[in-house]
C-alpha cells in the first residue's frame, strides 16, 4: 500500500507551483502558522507575498495549522531568476538588477546576464516544472 504525500506537497498542490516558489522563497526552511481568515494582518500579508486566490486555498486547506516549509534551494533560486527576468522586462539594466539582488543573494553582473541569456533555463525547466521562465512555451 502506498503512503500518502505528505502535507507540503497536498499544500503545494492546492495553491499552485507559482504560489508555492513565492511561499518558499518567502518563508522557506521555517514552519508557518498558516492564518485563519484573509482579513487578518498575516492573511493580507500572505495574500500579498503569494496573491489571493492561492491565499484563499491555503488558508482553506489548512487555515489554524502549522505547516513546515522546506529550504527548497531550488525553487527559491527559480523564483530569483523570475524576480531577474522581470526586472529586466521592467527596463532595469543587469548592473541595476544586480545591484539590487546584492543583499539576498549576492548576484554578480555576470549571473545577471547569464540568467537573461538563458543559460540557466535548462535548470529552470528541471527544477521548475513551467517551461516557460524564459518565454518559451512548454511542449
Amino acid at each position: 500500500m502506498a503512503r500518502p504525500p505528505a502535507p507540503e506537497n497536498f499544500a503545494r498542490d492546492t495553491v499552485g507551483p507559482i504560489a508555492w516558489r513565492r511561499l518558499v522563497a518567502w518563508r522557506g526552511g521555517t514552519e508557518y502558522d498558516v492564518p485563519t481568515s484573509t482579513a487578518c494582518p498575516r492573511g493580507v500579508e500572505l495574500s500579498s507575498r503569494i496573491g489571493a486566490s492561492a491565499a484563499s486555498k491555503l488558508i482553506e486547506f489548512a487555515g489554524g495549522t502549522r505547516i513546515y516549509l522546506a529550504a527548497g534551494h531550488a525553487e527559491i533560486l527559480l523564483s530569483r531568476y523570475e524576480e531577474i527576468i522581470e526586472r529586466s522586462r521592467k527596463g532595469e539594466s543587469p548592473t541595476q538588477i544586480a545591484l539590487g539582488m546584492t543583499f539576498e543573494g549576492r548576484y554578480t553582473e555576470r549571473t545577471v546576464r547569464m540568467v537573461l541569456s538563458g543559460r540557466y533555463e535548462d535548470f529552470a525547466r528541471q527544477f521548475g516544472g513551467q517551461g516557460d521562465l524564459f518565454g518559451d512555451q512548454a511542449a
